[in-house]
């Protein structure tokens, strides 16, 4: 469970995948297969989410199993409704890939040791870092746009700042040839 800054009520996850799902013209029960629907002991389906949902989904899936003590296998197990497709590739990318992941973060952001980040923080510059490794086909600046904008609505005000910053060095690193821009109002720190 997330609650965006800002926001005067807190909302389950799935409630909130489910009211925007509605808002995009989805059903909510044409979003779910019951679990007597699908066969007893199948979790339902979810269908594909747009990918800014899934990475919010992949956010909270990413900040469990942190909470949780690192095992993702348990916080997907645990689920009543799977995660689509990208959010879980994402979950499953990012703790994959760890080691390496935090390796460039704990040399891209300058004074932080990666253990001491804000754990939001922390969470939205794994999932950038590894769409920057992992997703050739996402371009570079929807990737810093998508984390900046996480890292506004989920953590703290100087944190979108933070995130551009890193993940705009990070990009220098991993995608050798693509420009990175300013994503709209922020600043790309030279090296």
């Amino acid at each position: 469970m997330l609650a965006s800054r800002g926001k005067s009520r807190v909302t389950t996850s799935g409630e909130e995948l489910a009211n925007r799902e509605r808002s995009a013209g989805m059903p909510a029960a044409a979003a779910f297969r019951s679990v007597s629907d699908s066969g007893f002991g199948e979790r339902p389906e979810r269908p594909e989410l747009p990918r800014h949902d899934a990475r919010v989904r992949a956010l909270e899936l990413l900040y469990e199993w942190e909470s949780k003590g690192g095992v993702m296998d348990l916080v997907l197990s645990g689920l009543r409704v799977a995660p689509d497709t990208y959010a879980r590739r994402i979950a499953e990318g990012v703790t994959a890939n760890l080691g390496c992941i935090d390796g460039l973060l704990g040399e891209l952001a300058a004074g932080w040791d990666v253990r001491r980040m804000p754990a939001m923080d922390r969470a939205v510059l794994r999932i950038g870092i590894w769409e920057l490794m992992e997703e050739p086909g996402v371009p570079l600046a929807v990737v810093i746009d998508e984390a900046v904008e996480l890292a506004k609505q989920y953590s703290t005000e100087d944190s979108g700042r933070f995130v551009n910053g890193v993940l705009s060095a990070a990009a220098r690193e991993v995608r050798t040839g693509e420009a990175v821009r300013a994503p709209e109002g922020g600043a790309v720190p030279e090296d």
